[in-house]
């Protein structure tokens, strides 16, 4: 009841207190870290870079890059979505995929989960992922990125539209368009364009490069990041990355 959430919510302010005096000093181990690998040319500049981008951001959204922690920090994010998911009455932990039966199975798209749809070439992978991308990014207002190491951008967008107005793929690849199905098109290029969706198609991209590109988006995007779909992989990023 509302008396738990509020023993719930002062204890979660004495674990802030307690995590604040450590945030500072994760600062300046961070910097010395980061300064000792400049100095010391320990590996390549753009691993690097990465590095003191994944520490940086780490300790701005109040966490560790890994190695042990302690329990106290680590309860600090438990209580916050206990109370916030008894707050919101939420059903799904995580965001909606759009498809009901999948969402009651994995409890929607959490955060940090590795997601993989497989299946036989030709059999739908990647409609079904954009769907669910585009479920998101409709439903939340959320940044949704989007990584593709084998379609282009274009390829991509074909495939929304064709999702999102019902028209054939190989219509809209002839052009062979009727006025009505030219009117569906015009709806569902609205729709999709007032998302915030953003496609790389860069097929030389590596994991590092997707999590900064991921990082650079939640820090920017006024609606915080959401999801971080690629193709042979899929990656949901915290809240995101």
């Amino acid at each position: 009841g509302k008396i738990t959430i509020v023993l719930c919510a002062q204890r979660l302010h004495l674990f802030r207190c307690k995590a604040d005096a450590e945030t500072n000093a994760d600062a300046a181990d961070a910097g010395s870290e980061i300064n000792s690998l400049a100095m010391e040319a320990a590996g390549e500049a753009g691993t690097i870079l990465d590095t003191a981008e994944q520490r940086i951001y780490a300790i701005r959204q109040g966490r560790s890059t890994g190695g042990l922690e302690p329990v106290k920090k680590v309860l600090v994010d438990v209580y916050t979505k206990l109370t916030e998911a008894a707050k919101n009455g939420a059903r799904l932990p995580g965001l909606s995929t759009g498809l009901s039966d999948l969402d009651n199975a994995i409890m929607g798209l959490n955060n940090s989960d590795l997601i993989i749809i497989a299946s036989r070439p030709g059999m739908g992978k990647t409609t079904i992922a954009l769907n669910m991308a585009l479920h998101v990014a409709k439903t939340t207002g959320k940044a949704v990125a989007m990584f593709s190491l084998e379609m282009s951008r274009e390829q991509l967008c074909m495939r929304l539209l064709a999702s999102e107005s019902f028209v054939d793929n190989k219509k809209l690849q002839t052009g062979d368009l009727s006025e009505e199905e030219w009117r569906k098109i015009a709806a569902a290029s609205s729709s999709i364009g007032s998302t915030d969706m953003r496609l790389d198609d860069n097929p030389t991209l590596s994991v590092a490069d997707m999590n900064a590109a991921c990082r650079r988006v939640h820090s920017h995007s006024p609606s915080g990041g959401g999801l971080a779909p690629s193709w042979k992989m899929a990656k949901i990023c915290p809240n995101g990355l």
